[in-house]
């Protein structure tokens, strides 16, 4: 049954039935956000990991340069290769 209104978007639904390309559009419109919203939940996660490890290496190279410079303070306080062997 073709009249002058099949050719419009939705005419099918007017009359209570889909086409199989409609329902494949639906499908695929729902995996398509579905995946976008998945995609968007992995980008977040990716920000927060690469940000975590930013801090975690900044916070190493405070360390680093804090236990040097206290090894620097004690090899230069030192008198006695004894006293300079016990830095560490």
């Amino acid at each position: 049954m073709t009249d002058e209104f099949s050719q419009y978007p939705g005419a099918q639904m007017v009359q209570g039935r889909q086409s199989p390309t409609q329902q494949a559009n639906e499908k695929d419109g729902m995996s398509g956000v579905l995946l976008g919203v998945l995609a968007m939940i992995g980008g977040l996660v990716g920000i927060v990991i690469v940000f975590a490890t930013i801090e975690q290496f900044g916070d190493e190279q405070t360390q680093i340069s804090n236990d040097w410079n206290a090894y620097t303070e004690c090899i230069r306080n030192a008198d006695t290769p004894e006293e300079k062997s016990a830095c560490s």
